[in-house]
């Protein structure tokens, strides 16, 4: 299923703190590994960084 016919708003609007919604054009749920990896990698890690308050 694409992204896009998923109603990904409707299950960001329930779900709880923190949360990030990326939408990869023409791409399955999970398959954003093999279509964008450096960017995956960045927003995995910005946002384990965040929502595990980790600090320098």
């Amino acid at each position: 299923m694409e992204a896009e016919e998923a109603r990904p708003q409707e299950q960001l609007a329930q779900a709880g703190e923190p949360k990030d919604l990326w939408i990869v054009p023409g791409c399955g749920h999970g398959g954003y590994l093999q279509v964008a990896p450096e960017e995956w990698e960045r927003r995995v890690v910005t946002f384990l960084d965040e929502a595990l308050l980790f600090e320098e």
